[in-house]
């Protein structure tokens, strides 16, 4: 399990993923301010924390909540193994 609370680094963190392979589930808290929000109201660092872990091959998912605090995590789970 990684979970991740950077207080506003984790675009840093995005980049360090290539031996994220060995972890089976992770939790990273995006730290965006309301104005970095694309048009369709995602916001940007969620984005480049859910493309990272994609890219290493893991299944993401986020919270729809209309609340800010509730809606900056990423989970994510590495297809490798399994549910």
């Amino acid at each position: 399990m990684l979970k991740v609370d950077i207080e506003a680094a984790e675009k840093l963190l995005a980049g360090q993923f290539n031996n994220i392979n060995i972890v089976r589930r992770s939790t990273i808290t995006c730290h965006d301010s309301p104005e970095r929000k694309f048009n369709n109201g995602t916001y940007i660092t969620i984005k480049i924390i859910q493309g990272s872990l994609i890219k290493n091959d893991f299944k993401t998912y986020s919270r729809n909540t209309d609340t800010d605090y509730k809606e900056g995590w990423v989970y994510g789970t590495n297809k490798k193994f399994g549910n």
